[in-house]
């Protein structure tokens, strides 16, 4: 391969490696990271993305001295009137 005109060397090219080995790996995490966030049947937030998302608002009230409240609802309740 060459680039303006020069061949890669063999730096060049593990260094090219070593960015696509990351790329890849930072593909694979996102993707863990969507599965984690999301159940794959309902694409429904989870458990874990609940607790992700109040611990950044937890702190973004913190950090902004503004007050935080939150309410949550039972919704497997409700399929008894359904």
């Amino acid at each position: 391969m060459t680039r303006c005109g020069r061949s890669f060397t063999p730096a060049d090219e593990r260094l090219l490696t070593l960015f696509a080995q990351q790329a890849a790996v930072a593909i694979i995490n996102a993707r863990l990271t969507a599965q984690l966030l999301n159940d794959s049947l309902t694409s429904i937030h989870t458990r874990g993305c609940f607790f992700t998302l109040a611990t950044q608002a937890v702190h973004a009230a913190a950090a902004d001295g503004q007050p935080l409240g939150a309410a949550i609802l039972d919704v497997a309740a409700i399929s008894r009137f359904s």
